[in-house]
């Protein structure tokens, strides 16, 4: 028995997933049968049984050489695999299903992996077997994410953990050091999947249930639901929001998930976790940004109005705001009132600004994360103090004004350079600057939707060349990843 229990976490982690990949597949071809849509399910069934086939030979030709786990480049490489080699395994129903290019499947694949939401091939005109098929990888996306960067990232300091780098080596220092962070990989793999999926997996069925009971059709709860904690915004009916207030607030308390992982990881006890989150930085700050955005727009209001459209407007609002925070791209239908309401002309704008701002470190949403900002701003803070007071003496969270703000703004910089390259590659083929720089940051901050809501009618990545839509693809893994780990893993000492 010992040894059975031993072989599953031997195998490697792109395996497992791949099995998980035929699973959603099966999942998939059982609705399609369901609602008639034969071809659909007979490319779901072909295809989870050919991945299955390869991933048994792959497992099998491994079992000799099982080691106890690769070091820092293995796993990087392998979180890297999981948002670019598996998307081209889960791509391939889609393109013998729907009939469209393996290159477009795979980038739609990869949109949803990485929990972007770009329709690459129009949402609208899918089958909703196949747009049951995207939500799912998307949320296992999602969970995939979670896992890997409280077992590969977080270890090596990366993924915004490197803002607190410079104090645990200090404290190390001064505690006579202490082990390899990845000397046990399989260990921190069953540790992370046991913190994070028991949560991430309870909520979404949480979150389902209560939609069904709010009127909602339970095909349309499930997307939505998953579409929420994954914050990938595919949903029943593009990156609309549910209808109805009821389902808004329910999704809105449930994105909050995407601003502080002490929402999901925390410590057990609700006197604690609530001790936890009152004291997180990434929340209060990511509720005082849309607390000051919905502030700016009410002391612009143009005209006064009915006071009940007055109030579904800035309902409608401050849920857009917190939906774009955490990149998942939801928007409420009397958004689009938000312009002649409070005189903006370009509203989308906003949410622009706020999906590049991003959520929280260790959670879905993309972006460059509410901690690094929070950095910035500690450090900016103080500046201004030491010019009106020279000789003040700062106080606690030092090492992270100073050591953290530095690699929060080299995260930055290296964000806006990629951006910038993204862009070029875009424009290539007479893609206009406006639409290549809208498409470029909802890439890289993994919020697709974005393009959607930016005035000027911009065209989807759907509607691009080949060339425009593989740049964009790169772009989401990279902004899935993050900057900063594809840096690491471009560094020549890396390799030797």
């Amino acid at each position: 028995m010992s040894r059975e229990r031993d072989a599953l976490p031997a195998l490697p982690p792109l395996v497992a997933l791949t099995g998980l990949g035929a699973v959603v597949m099966l999942i998939a071809a059982l609705h399609a049968a369901e609602t008639g849509d034969g071809r659909m399910a007979r490319a779901f069934v072909y295809h989870a049984a050919l991945i299955t086939t390869g991933a048994v030979i792959v497992a099998l030709a491994l079992a000799p050489s099982r080691r106890r786990g690769g070091g820092a480049r293995e796993q990087l490489l392998g979180l890297a695999a999981a948002f670019t080699l598996w998307p081209a395994l889960m791509a391939l129903p889609i393109a013998d299903g729907l009939q469209v290019g393996f290159g477009r499947s795979w980038a739609e694949l990869i949109s949803a992996a990485t929990t972007t939401g770009a329709e690459f091939i129009p949402h609208a005109a899918l089958p909703r077997s196949a747009l049951l098929y995207l939500g799912l990888v998307a949320w296992l996306g999602g969970l995939v994410w979670l896992v890997g960067v409280i077992a590969v990232l977080a270890p090596l300091e990366l993924g915004g953990f490197e803002l607190f780098a410079h104090a645990r080596h200090r404290r190390a220092m001064r505690l006579g050091g202490g082990e390899n962070p990845l000397a046990w990989p399989r260990q921190r793999l069953r540790r992370a999947l046991r913190l994070a999926a028991p949560p991430y997996v309870a909520l979404t069925a949480v979150l389902w249930l209560a939609l069904v009971l709010a009127g909602h059709r339970s095909f349309d709860a499930l997307l939505w639901a998953m579409g929420t904690l994954a914050t990938s915004g595919i949903g029943p009916a593009g990156a609309a929001a549910p209808p109805g207030i009821a389902g808004q607030a329910l999704v809105a308390a449930f994105l909050l998930a995407a601003l502080s992982r002490a929402v999901l990881i925390a410590p057990s006890g609700g006197e604690r976790r609530a001790a936890v989150l009152r004291a997180d930085p990434e929340l209060r700050l990511g509720l005082g940004l849309i607390a000051a955005v919905v502030l700016f727009t009410l002391l612009r209001h143009a005209s006064v109005g009915e006071a009940g459209r007055s109030l579904y407007t800035m309902w409608s609002e401050l849920f857009t705001l917190l939906s774009f925070l955490t990149t998942a791209g939801w928007s409420a239908p009397g958004w689009a009132l938000l312009g002649p309401w409070s005189g903006l002309d370009a509203p989308g704008l906003l949410l622009l600004m706020l999906a590049l701002i991003g959520g929280g470190i260790a959670t879905t949403a993309g972006g460059i994360k509410l901690l690094r900002v929070w950095a910035l701003a500690g450090q900016s803070r103080r500046e201004l103090e030491r010019l009106i007071e020279p000789s003040s003496v700062g106080g606690a969270g030092r090492a992270l004004r100073r050591e953290g703000a530095v690699i929060a703004w080299v995260a930055f910089m290296l964000l806006l350079c990629t951006a910038a390259a993204v862009m070029a590659a875009v424009t290539v083929d007479g893609v206009p600057f406006e639409a290549a720089a809208v498409h470029a940051l909802a890439a890289l901050t993994t919020t697709g939707p974005l393009v959607g809501m930016i005035d000027g009618g911009l065209p989807p990545a759907g509607a691009l060349d080949s060339f425009a839509q593989g740049a964009l693809a790169a772009a989401m893994v990279v902004g899935r990843l993050e900057t900063l780990v594809v840096v690491a893993l471009f560094n020549p000492d890396f390799w030797r």
